[in-house]
């Protein structure tokens, strides 16, 4: 059995789907850090039914699911499929290929499948049990897991310990057998349970039994003679029910008539209403429509203002630009002026120097002449002679040069005259300028603090102004809710007051006198009990209870009134209605006593907790005087157990008698009240009053703002023309003083290049100094060699003498042309050191020109666009100031409409009173006469179901014989008879006969199941023995082969050195902890907390490979156990690895060079795209691996 392949879907980095092939041997896995490597291996863990979040590196189970990336979506689930060749039918399962699938979804929905058939995760767990790939498996050994199993507590090794010798089946074997012996046992207590109740009951049913039959016997006569009686009275009520029926058909059509009437009339009426209404609309929305057009106009005047501002800034900018402009072009017209002169001194320069050129040329030549014939004479004499010459013409040459130097030095002394007069002259320019460009910057400080202070100043204003515009909004944002919340109190107080004029919550009766005394039809009326009073805010609920149907008494100013009212309601047939007649009634009154007065929750009498005039006060004692009002039921309750009896109500609207009687509950129906509705249009018209002083008081707001927004824009206009003027200033000042900067620093180049040549032709004078000394003194030394050769002819002499003075001649004219050379060319570097600062200075201008080119253009620009833009803002003011004018009238024509249906809804209103009310006179007949079907109904409908439900037979069925000549007088005694019997009897089970039976039956079952669960705890324990026996030698034969293999292997990767493994308690071995004991070479350590990194990891692979040599699992993956290992360590994990792939299959999660030459296959994990990771498979024979190369 190994690993053959792995699918990966949607599962943590892995956003795709991607298969890994595993082959036999060695497979590494490698990819730089955060890459997705461990990945691999939680997700083979979590396949193989891995249910701790904590060891897969998450939080919760949806981590597992792709979460997704800012360029991907996350996935919906995630799937992991490990695919394992079982053909060696290593798992119990007839398939040579073994998949386990998990997938989860983000909905928390979990699915298990092998071989694509689902399955539950104990069944997963069953198939790996004993196979080294269980719960506890040593297979996977993740990233921590190797310190782990070195660091943890003995007890806490158990399980890995399990699963490496194989018991794990038994132990769970053993688990299941246990639970299912606790599960005996309970089924068997229940079960004795049962049948020690079931033999209790067993007697009590026999009696009952025998009390059924009796029963039975006794109810079939009592129910023949019950029905003969129902089928009497039936046919008695059914006569009654036709005559009913006749009478209420005839009121019924003078009703419908009354209704057709009503409904036509209300058709019209709300025909008009919705006009009213649609018009209520249309004058609103042209009301708004005028707001919207009027406040439109107002930001657009606004926005003119502020282009036209931004327009005279652009203005006075381009005008500025093109002042700056003309006086740059006539600096650089001036400039170009000068470079001409410059250069054409330069050329002039240049030809002298060219001239002179030419004349040392020509007397080069004459040179060489003269002294070529000097050599014809030197020839021609004998060599005292040639001697002689020679000497004469070293003198002669000396002094030549001697002259030549003396007239040199004194062209070099005008020179320096003339070079000390030129540096004097540039000083002072440059002191000249440098005071000018201190007296410039001075005013160029003063122009910046003063456009610093102007730019604070307008930046303040613009701030300023912007707050004003924010507070502006904030008013007109105000403005709308008021206004909307005005409109809405208005709408709501029109209703309620409607309903108020229309007497809506109060009876007919009361509605019908109340419209008569509004029309003067009936006198003495002062208004309702509810009208009268005037409830604080929060008692309204407790004086309506108080009040109760009382509310709608009236109240009138004497009996003769009431007395009138009653007899109008009985000639209209309206109803009835209660009257409290003022010279008459008499007020109920409730001493207050200490005890009700500082009883806590007591609040007061409630005819002390409201208002009312003076007029009704009789009126409302009489109604309230009598009733005490609380905070809360308890308080009430607590009143009367101390013997104060007094009618009492409370806040939650609770009442209690002063007889003791309580009512209370919810309420149904959420109508608002007449008291309520009263308060409520109270409080909407104090709303309606304070929202339109508000409203006034944010447009008085809003229009001393619009005055201060108006003087911040003025005053922003005066500031930014006061900047552009400075701003000018401050422009032309840093243009003067540029160009100041730029003649210092030409003048100080120039100072320089004269200091340079002066320097120069100080150093060419030292230096001639020393060559005259030395000429001097050649010279001396050549007239003395010249006096020994006397002897020469004077002919001779004299025509040797000749030549040497013309050859002299021409030397002194050779050396005069050089010093003028010299001098021309000095003038020339001058010429060139004063056009390169001019040159600059041009380039500097011409860039200039350019830029207030460019900016003239953008001002033009922006001012054409700025013009445009006012004109369209015009154009829309324009158009939104007409809007406000048209929608000004519209508004006054739908004022006028709704006027005209207003009134003729009021009309409709008056006639279709009348018309109700002649349809209430038809319905209360009818009602009347309905009333009395539907008791006949009611009493025919409860004599025909108890005819049914009892007798199961309908009114149809009745036989004709049946009831027609009946003693009732004796049927009833004897009726009378049966049910003492009956009740004698007692209560009776009818069913005791079948219980009894189905009890012995019962008992009969449960005493055989208790003999069946007997055996299954003997089977059970049996199996207990049997699991804990060979997990016991099994365990032990395994501890043995691990400590063996643990030792040689620790031994072997240590290079020497001790470990053992005991058992902490050697009689308990399944139950018992596991101590691990390593002592490497030349250490003496008793805890192993003390090894180090690279120690802890080679103990743990010792013991991890021992368990892999004494029961080689099916495959193997170590997650970068090998991380802390050294070198020469590494090489001997490397060594150990390759031996046991040939019996177990390897894969290995790293990051080391001699791991990964080990490998036979590699897969590489990278993580091109952030969050994602992908894999590629690399053959090893391709590849030269290098330290560090992942």
């Amino acid at each position: 059995m190994q690993l053959s392949k792995l699918y990966i879907n949607g599962f943590k980095t892995f956003a795709g789907k991607f298969e890994f092939d595993f082959k036999e041997g060695i497979t590494a896995v490698v990819g730089p850090n955060g890459s997705g490597k461990s990945n691999l291996s939680d997700a083979i863990r979590w396949a193989l039914g891995e249910q701790s979040i904590r060891l897969l590196r998450g939080s919760s189970l949806a981590d597992v699911i792709f979460a997704g990336t800012s360029g991907r979506k996350q996935s919906g689930m995630a799937e992991v499929t490990v695919v394992i060749d079982n053909s060696d039918r290593a798992i119990p399962l007839e398939y040579d290929e073994v998949s386990v699938t998990r997938r989860v979804f983000r909905n928390g929905e979990s699915q298990f499948l092998i071989n694509n058939i689902e399955c539950r995760l104990r069944d997963i767990n069953d198939m790996f049990a004993g196979t080294g790939l269980g719960k506890e498996t040593y297979a996977v050994i993740e990233q921590g897991k190797v310190d782990a199993i070195i660091s943890s507590q003995p007890n806490d090794r158990r399980g890995i310990f399990d699963e490496a010798s194989g018991i794990m089946r038994y132990k769970n074997r053993k688990k299941d057998a246990e639970r299912k012996l606790v599960d005996v046992d309970e089924r068997t207590g229940r079960a004795s349970d049962i049948i020690d109740e079931l033999s209790a009951k067993e007697p009590v049913l026999e009696e009952q039994a025998a009390a059924a039959q009796q029963y039975k016997c006794a109810s079939a006569e009592l129910a023949s003679l019950e029905f003969k009686l129902i089928c009497s009275e039936v046919a008695e009520c059914s006569l009654k029910l036709d005559s009913s029926e006749r009478e209420l058909s005839a009121k019924t059509e003078t009703r419908e008539r009354a209704e057709t009437e009503l409904s036509a009339m209300e058709a019209e009426y709300e025909a008009v209403k919705m006009k009213t209404a649609e018009t209520s609309i249309s004058y609103d929305s042209a009301y708004m429509r005028s707001q919207a057009a009027s406040k439109s106009a107002m930001k657009h005047e606004l926005s003119i203002k502020d282009n036209e501002a931004a327009l005279m800034r652009n203005r006075i900018s381009l005008e500025r630009a093109s002042s700056d402009l003309d006086e740059t072009e006539r600096r650089l017209a001036s400039m170009r002026d000068s470079l001409s002169g410059l250069s054409s001194r330069k050329n002039a320069t240049r030809e002298l120097i060219g001239g002179k050129d030419a004349e040392i040329g020509r007397m080069s030549m004459k040179i060489d002449e003269a002294r070529g014939e000097l050599d014809l004479i030197d020839k021609s004499m004998e060599k005292f002679k040639a001697d002689h010459f020679a000497l004469v013409s070293e003198v002669a040459s000396i002094r030549s040069s001697i002259g030549s130097l003396k007239e040199r030095r004194e062209a070099s002394d005008a020179r320096k005259e003339r070079l000390a007069m030129m540096l004097s002259a540039k000083r002072r320019l440059i002191d000249e300028a440098r005071a000018e460009l201190d007296k410039e910057s001075k005013r160029l400080r003063q122009a910046r603090e003063e456009s610093s202070g102007i730019s604070t100043k307008l930046e303040a204003a613009k701030k300023a102004l912007g707050e004003l515009r924010a507070e502006m909004d904030s008013e007109s944002s105000a403005k709308d809710k008021v206004s909307s919340d005005l409109a809405r109190c208005n709408a709501v107080l029109t209703g309620l007051e409607s309903l108020e004029q229309e007497y809506e919550g109060y009876s007919p009766a009361v509605k019908a006198v109340l419209g008569e005394a509004r029309k003067g039809l009936l006198k003495g009326i002062v208004c309702t009990a509810g009208e009268a009073l005037s409830v604080p805010k929060g008692m309204e609920t407790a004086i309506e209870a108080a009040l109760g149907g009382q509310i709608n008494d009236m109240i009138c100013k004497s009996a003769d009134d009431a007395a009138k009212c009653v007899d109008y309601l009985k000639s209209s047939r309206s109803g009835r209605a209660t009257f409290l007649p003022l010279d008459i009634i008499r007020p109920s009154r409730f001493n207050v006593d200490g005890r009700l007065a500082g009883l806590e929750g007591f609040l007061g009498m409630a005819s002390s907790l409201v208002t009312f005039d003076k007029e009704v006060e009789l009126a409302v004692e009489y109604l309230l005087g009598a009733t005490a009002v609380f905070k809360d039921l308890d308080a009430a309750i607590k009143a009367q157990r101390m013997g104060i009896r007094v009618k009492s109500a409370t806040l939650e609207g609770e009442t209690l008698t002063s007889g003791g009687a309580v009512t209370g509950g919810a309420r149904r129906s959420q109508q608002e009240s007449v008291i309520t509705r009263k308060n409520r249009i109270a409080s909407l018209k104090q709303e309606a009053d304070g929202l339109s002083t508000s409203l006034k008081v944010i447009n008085a707001n809003i229009e001393g703002l619009r005055k201060r927004a108006q003087e911040g824009l003025e005053g922003i206009s005066s500031i930014e023309r006061s900047a552009s003027a400075v701003e000018g200033l401050r422009k032309e000042v840093e243009a003067l003083v540029s160009r100041k900067e730029s003649e210092i620093e030409a003048a100080s180049s120039q100072e320089a290049l004269l200091k340079g040549e002066l320097e120069d032709i100080e150093s060419d004078e030292s230096r001639w100094t020393d060559d005259t000394a030395k000429m001097e003194l050649e010279l001396r030394k050549a007239e003395q060699a010249a006096e020994t050769h006397g002897n020469l002819s004077v002919t001779e002499k004299n025509q040797k003498n000749e030549k040497e003075t013309a050859l002299a001649s021409l030397m002194d004219g050779f050396t005069s042309l050089q010093v003028e050379k010299a001098t021309y060319e000095a003038e020339l570097r001058a010429l060139d050191s004063e056009i390169t600062p001019v040159r600059a200075t041009i380039s500097q201008a011409e860039g200039e020109l350019v830029r207030l080119g460019c900016q003239i253009e953008e001002l033009e620009a922006a001012i054409g666009s700025l013009s445009d833009l006012i004109e369209d803002e015009r154009q829309l003011c324009d158009g939104f100031q007409q809007e406000a004018s048209s929608s000004t009238k519209e508004l006054e024509e739908h004022r006028q409409k709704k006027a005209g249906l207003e009134s003729e809804l009021a009309s409709l209103e008056s006639a279709l009173k009348l018309r109700r009310r002649r349809l209430s006179q038809a319905q209360d007949a009818e009602n009347r006469l309905s009333l009395e079907k539907a008791r006949l109904s009611g009493e025919f409908e409860a004599l025909t179901s108890r005819l049914r439900k009892e007798h199961g037979i309908s009114f149809e069925d009745i036989p004709k014989e049946e009831g027609t000549s009946l003693d009732r007088e004796a049927t009833n005694s004897r009726v009378a008879e049966l049910k003492t019997l009956i009740a004698d009897i007692g209560d009776v089970n009818l069913t005791a006969a079948e219980e009894l039976e189905n009890l012995r039956s019962r008992l009969d079952f449960m005493r055989a199941q208790i003999e069946d669960l007997d055996k299954a705890r003997a089977s059970l324990a049996q199996v207990i023995r049997e699991a804990e026996r060979t997990a016991r030698k099994q365990f032990i034969e395994m501890f043995e082969q691990i400590r063996e293999n643990f030792k040689e292997i620790f031994s072997q990767l240590f290079e020497g050195g001790q470990a053992d493994i005991i058992l902490v308690d050697e009689e308990e071995p399944l139950e018992s902890g596991i101590e691990i004991i390593c002592r490497p070479p030349g250490k003496k350590l008793s805890q192993l907390s003390l090894l180090s990194g690279g120690e802890k990891a080679l103990a743990a692979i010792a013991l991890i490979f021992s368990f892999l040599k004494s029961r080689p699992a099916p495959f193997c993956i170590l997650d970068e156990i090998d991380a802390a290992l050294d070198e020469a360590n590494l090489q001997r994990f490397k060594e150990l690895v390759c031996e046991y792939s040939q019996r177990s299959q390897m894969i290995i999660i790293t990051h080391r060079r001699r791991t990964m030459e080990s490998a036979g296959r590699v897969y590489g994990v990278t993580m091109e795209e952030q969050g994602v990771s992908k894999s590629v498979c690399v053959d090893t024979s391709q590849l030269t691996f290098q330290e560090g190369m992942v």
